[in-house]
């Protein structure tokens, strides 16, 4: 029992060492060189280090203890060299990923922009021909949510990513019946105010493509840190 605690205590104090080994930063290697260079320097000027170079073993052991240490610099240069690859892989994974994220956010910035113009119709703030006098509008809404259809949502990073963009796009397909409607009772009569009527929940919506945007923002901002992107509280 004895033994056999032994041997795991000899394995647990290598792993550890192993460990801290590959932790180690260039620099600490650098400093770690220039002060085992400082130590074999100074054991070599002082008396006992002149008496041990008048043996003749002295040379072969000289030899040995500069192979140990040309090996511990072989390694520490080996292991910065796989630290600098995996940091280097690791912000290629972080952006390809943003890469990635970037049009979703884009079409969701449609999305709002599109609803805010349907609402400053409905307010008054610009002039209702520019909604509702074409089909230009109605259209870019149809062209937005076909690219949104194309969109895999199951790739999205988390799942309420995912449920969020699923709302927009129910969103803008309920906005284009209602602008559809609206667009034929304003062409019909342009005075009568029943086609605000069909535009009832453009606010709403708005107010929801804008609160989905801004928690895609939050995640872009977390994707390109390489964390997993949390829901706001």
């Amino acid at each position: 029992m004895a033994d056999t605690a032994g041997r795991f205590g000899y394995y647990a104090r290598q792993n550890l060492l192993g460990t801290r080994l590959k932790n180690f930063k260039w620099y600490e290697w650098a400093v770690l060189a220039a002060l085992t260079a400082m130590l074999f320097g100074g054991a070599a000027l002082s008396p006992w280090g002149k008496a041990l170079l008048k043996f003749e073993a002295a040379p072969a052991w000289i030899q040995a203890v500069f192979s140990v240490v040309a090996i511990l610099a072989g390694a520490g240069f080996v292991l910065w060299q796989h630290h600098l690859q995996m940091r280097r892989d690791a912000q290629i994974r972080i952006e390809n990923r943003v890469e990635a994220f970037e049009p979703l956010c884009g079409l969701i910035g449609q999305a709002l922009w599109q609803m805010s113009h349907i609402q400053d119709a409905v307010d008054g703030r610009i002039p209702v021909e520019e909604v509702l006098e074409t089909d230009v509008i109605i259209d870019d809404v149809s062209s937005l949510l076909e690219a949104m259809d194309r969109v895999n949502v199951h790739e999205l990073p988390t799942a309420y990513l995912c449920a969020y963009f699923i709302d927009v796009r129910r969103v803008l397909r309920r906005m284009e019946i209602q602008l559809r409607r609206a667009a034929a009772d304003w062409r019909v009569d342009s005075i009568d105010p029943r086609w605000k009527l069909q535009l009832h929940a453009a606010q709403e919506a708005k107010r929801q493509v804008s609160n989905t945007l801004h928690i895609f923002h939050n995640a872009m901002t977390s994707i390109s840190r390489g964390e997993r992107p949390e829901l706001p509280i």
